[in-house]
């Protein structure tokens, strides 16, 4: 009974560790689009001359 509380547990925290990693990795991947976005704003009159 032990064991198998210790592998619940351990899936549970494993699926909190695997949520904080696909939230850090969208909040990583939205802010890499905000600079893009900046930088393209940048370039766009640039590409006008």
């Amino acid at each position: 009974m032990k064991s198998n509380m210790n592998e619940k547990e351990y899936e549970e925290i494993k699926k909190d560790e695997e949520l904080k990693d696909r939230e850090l990795f969208g909040e990583k991947e939205l802010e890499q689009e905000h600079k893009d976005l900046k930088i393209e704003k940048e370039l766009d009159p640039m590409k006008r001359l």
